[in-house]
């Protein structure tokens, strides 16, 4: 499931840009330099703690469009007609990773801020949201679609 949160697209980003400025073999100053910025910010991005600035009229529906076309991302709507469900408190992140016997970790985000968790039983019960979410949601090809009939209603 393909959260589109600033947070999620935060930890996306500063995941994806950090394995490839090693892939390439440049250390955080190497980078910095190839991008005219500084290493202090290139070490905020790949922490997440920092984006590069958007340019004006950076389309969000046009930008999820994009990531889907990554893989292992799915875009999947959650209609307001479901009304309430289990994540109204607050957005959250199931982040895994491709190492043997590593449960992952689920990054939760609320009014007071933003914590990380990795205790199993944490981790299962957001699980069990997220199914549960996936449940109510649109299909993908049904998502994919609602976005792309708002972004041309938006445009008009």
């Amino acid at each position: 499931m393909l959260s589109t949160t600033p947070t999620a697209i935060r930890c996306y980003f500063a995941f994806e840009l950090k394995r490839l400025r090693e892939a390439a073999g440049l250390h955080q100053g190497d980078a910095a330099k190839r991008i005219d910025t500084t290493k202090s910010r290139v070490g905020h991005f790949e922490t997440g703690r920092n984006l590069p600035n958007l340019p004006p009229g950076f389309d969000n529906a046009a930008t999820t469009r994009v990531l889907t076309q990554h893989p292992n991302m799915i875009v999947r709507v959650l209609p307001y007609a479901v009304g309430a469900h289990a994540s109204l408190h607050g957005s959250f992140t199931l982040l895994e990773f491709p190492i043997d016997r590593d449960p992952g970790i689920v990054y939760l985000e609320d009014r007071g801020g933003g914590r990380y968790r990795d205790d199993t039983e944490d981790i299962d019960e957001y699980s069990g949201v997220a199914d549960r979410l996936l449940e109510s949601a649109l299909s993908e090809l049904r998502s994919l679609s609602l976005i792309d009939s708002i972004r041309k209603e938006l445009a008009t």
